[in-house]
């Protein structure tokens, strides 16, 4: 294909000098190459655009005419240039200030052999005034058209604007205007409309040179710094070639700065996630090396988890779902005998707040050789989003058999001791009564303090074997009234009562989960004591209460006398531990260490307020029952 160029030459009828004829006449001459390129035009086109021969090498149509007219004289000279005819229009040319000029244009093409390689249009003013109103006309029309375009643009719901091949900018939507801030002037450059923040000079550059589509992320600059999801496209010309750029954008920095924040909250759950498993891992791992057997359910009473030791200690294989199904099929029974009341059971229990401990049941089944005896306690769990109650088994079997060896060496000791003990106290008796004018006084003292202590040495007897039996295997749990069992314990101190001229006074007293033996041993022990200790100076009032706190019943036995130091607080509920001489007040020092053992027994706990001369009160608190 032949290229047309402008070569220099000093020859008559060379280029060079059809230039300088060319630049003689008035008419504008324009020469164009394909796709509407401005290769050369004559002086009288220069001197009226005050164009130097270097910037008219950089020009396009859109530089020297009104955007609006730009599109329509592409459109004649792709028109020319690819149908090879002459064309014959009216354009109107509008100047920088403004002015609109009409010239009558004849657009040919420039042929080497047959093939079109450029176009010369040749334009005079016209003074035609149909002409030019026809040209204004049509003029009018375009721009009818362009700013029904805009119109458009400017309506869609999305943020965007529409460039020319100069990529200056022709339209732009509401969203977008309100976006960046501006109301552009068309044919504003874009990157003045967006005040250099966006790059987007490569993609716009591409979608106008290679009809190329882009999508991509881009970051506004300087701050604040936004993200903006961009969809550059080109768009066509009637004779399908390219009049510009549509550029789409939306914010996206909100959603990216979400996906963050969701990537590091993943990252985050990822690591408790990990961290949970390792934890998981760690308690199996604790839980099957633990000695005493575990059983974990959820607040419907499901197993959630155990470990081996509780199926050994139950000696089952698995556990049922079902908390009260595998209970009763396990062979757990109560300490007489008796199959467990859904109601007592200890992990329904526990469901419902109550705190379980150390309760013995009778584990008897037909594949067993022999009863076994299990220790069972039992709670809820605190905290939890799955696990609602855990309870502990543990094989007090050889325990119990040993306890129950100690009971019996305590009873036969007891009886054994008392025996002699009885004989002691009848000879000494028989002594003081056959023999006593045979005595002297020292005699008669030595019998009195023989007397004395074999009645000391039987007492002490008789509390060892009540202490022994306070931690007796088994206990008969039942619902228990606490002011049935005080009104037991005043009638068998009712003698004692009337001599010390006491008065008790009871408030309303609830009904617990206990032994009712054990609790009438607490009560008896407590009642003496207050008894006992009573104050010379007044008579004797005992105050009993109870008031139920953080889902245990305290309950209170208060006293008006002598007190106790509050250095001695503890040491009252230790084994024989005395803060009075025999002289003073009579007993063995075990009473208070018998109600410690009932208490704790029972899964709660004892201790006292007092004041030397004040009295003292007694508590002790017992689980609520569910």
């Amino acid at each position: 294909m032949a290229a047309l160029g402008l070569v220099a030459g000093p020859t008559l009828y060379s280029r060079e000098w059809f230039q300088l004829v060319l630049d003689s006449v008035s008419e504008f001459v324009l020469v164009k190459g394909d796709r509407s390129r401005l290769l050369w035009a004559n002086r009288a086109f220069r001197e009226y655009y005050g164009l130097s021969n270097e910037q008219l090498r950089e020009l396009v149509d859109s530089d020297h005419s009104d955007p609006d007219d730009t599109l329509q004289y592409v459109r004649d000279d792709h028109q020319v240039f690819t149908s090879g005819e002459t064309l014959e229009v009216t354009e109107a040319v509008t100047r920088h200030d403004g002015a609109v000029h009409y010239f009558a244009t004849v657009k040919t093409a420039i042929r080497d052999a047959a093939e079109v390689i450029g176009t010369v249009g040749v334009s005079r003013p016209t003074r035609d005034a149909g002409e030019r109103t026809l040209s204004a006309d049509l003029r009018g029309a375009r721009k009818d058209r362009l700013s029904d375009l805009r119109q458009l643009i400017d309506a869609l719901p999305a943020c965007a604007f529409v460039v020319d091949a100069k990529q200056r900018v022709i339209a732009t939507t509401r969203e977008f205007n309100a976006a960046f801030g501006v109301t552009p002037q068309p044919g504003t450059d874009y990157e003045a409309v967006l005040g250099g923040q966006m790059p987007l000079g490569e993609p716009i550059s591409a979608a106008i040179n290679k009809a190329r589509h882009s999508d991509g992320l881009v970051r506004t600059t300087p701050s604040p710094r936004r993200v903006w999801d961009v969809s550059v496209r080109p768009w066509f010309l009637p004779d399908t070639r390219t009049g510009g750029a549509l550029v789409q954008l939306r914010d996206v920095t909100a959603e990216r700065d979400a996906q963050a924040a969701l990537r590091a909250r993943n990252e985050e759950l990822r690591v408790a996630n990990e961290a949970i498993a390792a934890a998981k891992q760690e308690l199996h791992h604790t839980l099957a090396s633990l000695a005493v057997g575990v059983i974990v359910v959820d607040a419907q009473g499901h197993v959630l988890s155990t470990n081996p030791e509780a199926l050994q200690v139950l000696g089952l294989p698995e556990l049922g779902e079902e908390a009260e199904q595998w209970f009763s099929s396990a062979g757990l029974r109560s300490a007489t005998g008796e199959p467990v009341a859904a109601v007592d059971n200890p992990l329904t229990r526990a469901l419902a707040g109550e705190s379980v401990r150390d309760e013995w049941l009778l584990l008897r089944r037909e594949d067993l050789s022999s009863d076994r005896w299990i220790s069972v306690s039992a709670s809820a769990v605190q905290g939890s989003t799955r696990a609602a109650a855990v309870m502990t088994v543990s094989d007090v079997t050889q325990r119990q058999q040993s306890q129950r060896e100690l009971e019996e060496f305590a009873y036969v000791a007891s009886h054994d001791l008392q025996e002699p003990l009885r004989m002691v106290r009848s000879f000494m008796g028989l002594l003081a009564d056959e023999y006593a004018d045979d005595l002297d006084d020292m005699g008669r003292q030595y019998v009195q303090i023989a007397k004395d202590g074999a009645e000391r040495m039987t007492i002490l007897v008789q509390e060892l074997l009540q202490y022994s039996r306070s931690g007796a295997a088994s206990l008969s749990m039942a619902d228990v009234s606490l002011e049935g069992v005080l009104a037991d314990v005043q009638r068998e101190l009712g003698e004692d009562i009337a001599a010390s001229g006491a008065r008790i006074e009871v408030e309303a007293l609830p009904v617990v989960r206990a032994d009712r033996s054990h609790m009438i041993q607490l009560f008896e022990n407590l009642l003496t004591n207050a008894l006992k200790f009573r104050s010379p100076e007044r008579a004797p009032v005992i105050e009993v209460s109870a008031r139920q706190r953080s889902g245990a019943w305290r309950v209170e036995v208060s006293d008006n006398g002598i007190g106790i130091d509050p250095k001695y607080a503890s040491k009252v509920f230790r084994m024989f531990q005395r803060l009075h001489s025999r002289a003073e007040y009579s007993g063995t020092g075990i009473g208070l260490a018998i109600c410690k053992r009932v208490v704790e027994r029972h899964g709660g706990a004892i201790g006292v307020d007092s004041a030397v001369g004040r009295g003292c009160t007694f508590w002790f608190s017992l689980p609520v029952k569910s």
